[in-house]
């Protein structure tokens, strides 16, 4: 999926054309990256580890192995921005392999939001079933101009041919989560130069729903472009089957996977209280320049000259961030998963008109535990409520912050449920 201008015409040779393509030689581009080399077996879950932009753009299959094995074996935590700050111990994936040992790995980084987490969350399948996440959410994901939903670079950053081929077969799906993720997918369409024919099948079915009369008129080009995505994955099954590339890994049972889990032994509480209070001490000792916690280098590199910044709100119904988490929480309902939710702050000093979130927040929180999740809310409005350590600086977690988050993830996703 190369970025440029999507042709809008497209001509009467495509469909011939694009079959002979298909049983090439395999050097375009939608071939090249579904030929990975063959991954090395994992057999215990990863710990303390960070993928950040490679979860669908791999040189290898290894990535995506991690992913999966952590999925079955242990516990994934998943952000954007924030998770890039690995100077922090206090961070999960530091945490919990240098003082809590437990298996714990991370992925994500800025503008992974909900339609993404959603997507290559889709692309998982059976993997999720009963899988143990925690998700962060942020508050300005659903104002300003994030509350339009995943950009199409980040979009790009996360996916390729073969994730997307995952969500189209696999059976597990229901057919509205698979519509949904090819909606999304979909309309990142004109952002990218060459889509395979199975984005093109999602975006002219998109199409067809708008009216009777697109129903009729791009009925051909769905069709035509359902046959060749099948082509291109019959390819890929032939590929498989002559030991091309080795998918075995994603056949692991679910005996193996409770056994395994099982052995995990799990670890003694710390103090959590003792913890927090060392976080919020360290934040105070970082942040001599100002009185509300902000670390000094970023305070005087972004704050120093404007303290202030607006907030945009949006009714939560209208926009499609909201609509994505919607959409997120129906695939973890399905697949039965075990989810704690975050929601990361903004600085109320800062965002001195954060208080017009504070509705859409309780809303977002509602919406999250009436699906059965748990929702760890570190928002807060009131500078007066506001615990130095929450945040590093005006929006990223803090010493304070994490250690909330990893005493949440020990209760809700360690310790047995009674």
């Amino acid at each position: 999926m190369k970025r440029g201008q999507h042709p809008m015409v497209l001509h009467s040779s495509a469909f011939l054309l694009a079959i002979g393509l298909l049983f090439a030689a395999g050097q375009t581009d939608q071939f090249d990256r579904w030929c990975y080399p063959k991954p090395a077996k994992v057999e215990v879950a990863p710990v303390g580890q960070h993928l950040p932009k490679r979860i669908g753009t791999w040189q290898s299959a290894q990535d995506e192995l991690i992913v999966r094995q952590a999925l079955r074996q242990g516990i994934v935590l998943i952000g954007s921005s924030e998770l890039s700050h690995a100077h922090q111990e206090e961070i999960p994936y530091r945490f919990y392999k240098e003082q809590l040992p437990y298996p714990l790995m991370a992925f994500g980084q800025a503008g992974h939001q909900c339609g993404n987490i959603f997507t290559t969350l889709a692309a998982m399948g059976e993997d999720l079933r009963g899988a143990r996440l925690a998700i962060i959410l942020s508050t300005g994901w659903f104002e300003g101009k994030y509350a339009k939903g995943t950009n199409s670079d980040v979009f790009l950053s996360y996916h390729n041919p073969r994730l997307l081929h995952y969500i189209d077969q696999d059976t597990t799906l229901t057919p509205e989560l698979k519509a949904a993720a090819g909606e999304l997918a979909a309309s990142h369409f004109h952002n990218i130069g060459n889509p395979g024919p199975l984005l093109r099948k999602w975006y002219y079915k998109q199409k067809q729903s708008i009216s009777p009369f697109h129903r009729l008129v791009f009925a051909p080009f769905t069709a035509t472009y359902s046959l060749l995505s099948e082509a291109e994955h019959a390819a890929k099954v032939l590929q498989l089957k002559a030991g091309e590339i080795d998918l075995d890994y994603r056949i692991i049972s679910t005996k193996r996977f409770l056994n395994a889990t099982s052995q995990v032994p799990i670890p003694v509480a710390p103090l959590w209280d003792k913890l927090k209070s060392e976080g919020s001490k360290k934040a105070a000792l970082a942040s001599t320049s100002n009185n509300f916690g902000i670390n000094d280098t970023y305070y005087k590199e972004v704050l120093a000259q404007n303290q202030h910044r607006p907030v945009h709100p949006k009714n939560l119904d209208d926009i499609q961030e909201y609509q994505d988490l919607l959409h997120l929480l129906q695939l973890l309902e399905h697949y039965e998963s075990q989810v704690v939710f975050v929601m990361q702050s903004f600085h109320p000093v800062v965002y001195q008109e954060l208080a017009t979130m504070d509705a859409n927040i309780e809303k977002i929180q509602a919406t999250v535990e009436a699906a059965g999740f748990t929702f760890l809310n570190l928002h807060t409005s009131d500078p007066e409520q506001y615990e130095i350590g929450t945040l590093t600086d005006m929006m990223h977690t803090g010493p304070l912050g994490w250690m909330e988050i990893n005493q949440a993830i020990y209760e809700h996703l360690i310790l047995p449920k009674s």
